[in-house]
C-alpha cells in the first residue's frame, strides 16, 4: 500500500455511519458514543499505547438481546445462549447468515482504509481476489474450483492483515481510528440486521460473531424469504 508512517492521536474521533437504523437497541450505539466522549475527555490519544491498552481491556458491554446474551467491546461483537441449545428439524431451519469480506468491503465501501496508503492497491487486491472467487463458485470441476480456491487465499490472508496492522503502531499502516470505525461500525450494523430480523415470528440468533450470524428461523418459504429480503 506505499504505507508512510504517520504518528496519529485522534484514535477516538470515530464516527458511526449514517446506515445504522437502530431503535429498540440503540442503547448500545449510545455506550459506543460515551466511550468515545471519556476517551476524548481523557486526551487517551495522545497517551502511551499500554495507558490505552489498560483502558480498552474494561470497555465492555454485556446485555440481553433477542434472548441470549451479547458482549460488545472495541474487539467486536459476540453472542451466544446462555447453555447448549439442542434444536432439530422439527424446531425450525438453521441459517449461517455470513457476511462476505465484512471487514475489507466495508473499508473501501466507507473510504476507512488506512490513511497512510499512498495508493489504491488495497482495491485492487480486493478486486482481484473476487474474481478469484467468483471463478471458484462457478467452476464445475472440483479439481479447478480447488485450484481458483488456493489462488485467491494470499490474497485473502492480504486483505485481512490490514485491520490488524492498523491497530499497530509498529506498522507504517498504523491508524487507529480508522481501525475504530471499522470495527464499531460493524458489530453495530450486525445488531441493526438483528433487529430487523427480530420481525420474523420466533426468530432466535444463536450465535453472532465478527462477521456474521447464526438464526434460527420456522421452517416455512414465509419465514425464509421475509429474512432473505431483509438481508
Amino acid at each position: 500500500l506505499g504505507c508512510r508512517k504517520v504518528n496519529r492521536t485522534d484514535e477516538f474521533d470515530f464516527e458511526f455511519l449514517p446506515c445504522l437504523r437502530l431503535k429498540k437497541y440503540k442503547f448500545v450505539q449510545d455506550w459506543f458514543a460515551d466511550r468515545r466522549a471519556e476517551a476524548q475527555r481523557l486526551n487517551l490519544g495522545t497517551k502511551p499505547e499500554k495507558v490505552k491498552e489498560e483502558w480498552y481491556k474494561h470497555q465492555n458491554l454485556s446485555a440481553e438481546i433477542c434472548g441470549i446474551s451479547f458482549q460488545f467491546g472495541f474487539g467486536g461483537v459476540h453472542g451466544a445462549p446462555d447453555h447448549p441449545v439442542r434444536l432439530t428439524r422439527k424446531d425450525g431451519a438453521g441459517y449461517h447468515v455470513d457476511v462476505n469480506n465484512y471487514y475489507p468491503s466495508m473499508l473501501i465501501a466507507w473510504d476507512l482504509v488506512t490513511r497512510s496508503a499512498t495508493n489504491d492497491n488495497y482495491t485492487k487486491v480486493y478486486d482481484t481476489r473476487k474474481a478469484m472467487k467468483m471463478k471458484q463458485l462457478a467452476a464445475v470441476i472440483k479439481q479447478v474450483a480447488k485450484m481458483w480456491k488456493k489462488r485467491q487465499l494470499p490474497y485473502k490472508k492480504m486483505l485481512n492483515a490490514l485491520s490488524g496492522a492498523m491497530k499497530d503502531p509498529t506498522n507504517p499502516a498504523y491508524d487507529p481510528r480508522n481501525n475504530n470505525a471499522m470495527c464499531i461500525n460493524g458489530q453495530l450494523m450486525l445488531l441493526d440486521l438483528v433487529e430487523h430480523l427480530e420481525v420474523i415470528p420466533d426468530f432466535r440468533p444463536i450465535n453472532v460473531n465478527t462477521d456474521g450470524l447464526v438464526v434460527w428461523i420456522p421452517d416455512t418459504d414465509e419465514a425464509f424469504y421475509q429474512m432473505d429480503d431483509i438481508c
